[in-house]
């Protein structure tokens, strides 16, 4: 078990084949944090952030399976940026103010059987090429599923929210 009242309950830099599992992780700022770090497994965790992330895979961190985790954040509950070939899956994903899953400029990622909830964004994904299939994806006040300048497969979602379930935009 890892709490932390400011930075970070759990933090991963250039590191390679790390093993992550059945952690209760609660931190100010981000829960679990991964950057530059490749072929490391993030699953079966219980991680909440009150101000930032609960799950950030940021700057090449590729090749992750993110998996089977509760998260729960203020701001963003999995976030991944130039990051590529990661398998977010299976997941139950909550926030109270912005996003639920966001990417930002990666491919090759597969996005699945995920639980995500979140009041503006359950999943937000910009500027990259990913696999979305069978996820649940609410918003209580705007987007269920939101893509911009992104090629992406989209199939059997389960996409639900008061003013747009799938917003495309390219």
């Amino acid at each position: 078990n890892a709490t932390v009242s400011s930075q970070y309950a759990i933090y991963i830099r250039s590191s390679t084949g790390n093993t992550v599992q059945y952690n209760n992780a609660t931190a100010a700022n981000n829960a679990i944090y991964l950057r530059t770090a490749t072929n490391n497994n993030i699953s079966n965790n219980d991680a909440s952030a009150s101000t930032n992330y609960a799950i950030y895979l940021y700057l090449s961190s590729h090749n992750n399976t993110v998996q089977y985790n509760n998260v729960s954040a203020s701001s963003y509950a999995i976030y991944l940026t130039t990051s590529s070939n990661n398998n977010i899956s299976y997941n139950n994903a909550s926030v109270s103010s912005q996003y639920g899953i966001r990417l930002f400029s990666g491919s090759n990622n597969y996005i699945s059987y995920n639980n995500v909830s979140a009041p503006n964004y359950a999943l937000y994904i910009q500027g990259s090429f990913n696999n979305i299939t069978n996820n649940n994806a609410s918003a209580s006040s705007m987007y269920a599923l939101y893509i911009t300048s992104t090629i992406s497969n989209i199939t059997n979602n389960n996409l639900t929210a008061s003013n747009y379930a799938l917003y495309l935009d390219s």
